[in-house]
């Protein structure tokens, strides 16, 4: 008798994996979240708008971009070097600007190492970690400060930290 409970209830199992397998890869309808049957024609009609609103549509020309060298800002606390902050990003650019844009980006990282050595001096006093929309806002600042608006946005690559101990 025991046997007998035990082969069923392990029948019982396998069968209801069995059954919910099913469900899951849609071979037989889902009882707990039947298809809305007969839908009018409006109602359809809406449902194929809005789909077709969501519809990705690639861009029709490549979008440019200026690659920048990892520029490396280094956190200086009490005199010395706790940490350093490496930053990598590409400026989004009209294709016919990426020639004046890449003559200027010697004056766009200086511009940013000035704005950013005694932001993260006073920022890592206070807080652990970066705050990448805060980085990403002064970054934008410092573009349309030096370019204009020949720079469409700032696409922030990699940003990271390296400690070195403590910070104090």
């Amino acid at each position: 008798m025991k046997r007998f409970i035990v082969i069923l209830i392990l029948l019982i199992l396998v069968g209801g994996g069995g059954v919910g397998g099913l469900i899951i890869l849609g071979v037989i309808p889902n009882p707990f979240n039947p298809v809305a049957q007969g839908e009018s024609a409006a109602s359809e009609a809406a449902r194929r708008a809005e789909m077709k609103r969501k519809k990705f549509e690639a861009p029709e020309a490549a979008m440019t971009f200026v690659n920048l060298r990892d520029m490396i800002v280094p956190v200086v606390i009490n005199g010395r070097v706790k940490t350093r902050v490496y930053i990598n990003i590409r400026l989004l650019v009209d294709s016919g600007n990426k020639g004046p844009v890449e003559n200027k980006l010697a004056v766009y990282q200086d511009a940013v190492l000035e704005e950013f050595m005694p932001y993260f001096s006073d920022y890592f006093v206070k807080n652990d970690l970066l705050n990448l929309e805060h980085i990403k806002k002064r970054l934008q600042k410092q573009s349309k400060r030096v370019f204009g608006e020949q720079v469409k946005d700032v696409l922030l690559v990699n940003v990271f930290e390296q400690r070195f101990g403590a910070l104090d």
